[in-house]
């Protein structure tokens, strides 16, 4: 259930970052007063509300950054990358929703990135 709610709140919001993510399903949870595992019971409604009201970091990217293109998304084969060619880039770095590093890419000669062999649940 957590998993799944994790999914849809970064879906009402994909420019979170893993941790807003996390603190929008921790902070509007309802405490349950007993020992065992979690935080309290889970309000989807309130999480998916965070999240569209969370405005995050990646709003005020500089104007460079903000031209920068991958797609499709999700992938399961090519990935295509656009407007890297005039900004310093050494390496682009993947990570899976988790946050685990699942691929670093170093040819930034190449405008796309083969991601084939990356698990089927990977988005990017």
């Amino acid at each position: 259930m957590v998993a799944a709610l994790l999914g849809l709140v970064w879906k009402a919001n994909p420019s979170l970052t893993r941790d807003e993510v996390i603190n929008c399903v921790l902070t509007t949870a309802t405490p349950l007063n007993w020992t065992g595992s979690g935080t309290g019971r889970i309000d989807a409604f309130e999480a998916i509300n965070c999240a569209i009201n969370t405005s995050t970091s990646s709003n005020n990217l500089p104007n460079h950054l903000e031209e920068i293109q991958i797609y499709p998304n999700p992938s399961s084969d090519v990935i295509s990358i656009k407007g890297v060619s005039d900004i310093n880039i050494t390496e682009i770095i993947i990570h899976d929703i988790s946050g685990r590093l699942v691929y670093i890419h170093k040819d930034l000669n190449k405008s796309w990135i083969d991601i084939s062999n990356l698990s089927q649940v990977c988005s990017i």
